[in-house]
């Protein structure tokens, strides 16, 4: 059965995130699952002032359609992909790690 994924890590002074999220999207469809990818949320007004907000209140409203959490390497590192983590655990959505990839091949 096909799960949507969603694909969570540092973003936020990160050089490689979107080389990291890219893998990671490319990871999921090749077994058979919809990542959802939250580098490819569309850019605030540029005028907008708290980006940051912005950002995560998109993010959780698409974490919010997950079958589950794929955590990048380094996530501890980021607020975001903390609240992101938090908001898994508490509301019982499967969180994979990325260095466990043959547990998300198990979805299937």
């Amino acid at each position: 059965m096909t799960k949507m994924i969603y694909v969570s890590g540092p973003v936020t002074k990160n050089k490689n995130a979107t080389e990291q999220f890219e893998d990671a999207d490319k990871f999921i469809r090749k077994i058979g699952h919809i990542p959802l990818n939250p580098i490819r949320i569309d850019p605030p007004h540029p005028l907008k002032k708290d980006k940051w907000l912005y950002y995560m209140r998109k993010s959780v409203e698409l974490l919010m359609k997950s079958d589950a959490l794929f955590l990048l390497g380094g996530w501890e590192k980021s607020a975001g992909a903390r609240i992101e983590f938090d908001l898994c655990v508490k509301l019982s959505i499967p969180i994979y790690f990325n260095c466990d990839k043959e547990k998300l091949n198990e979805l299937s």
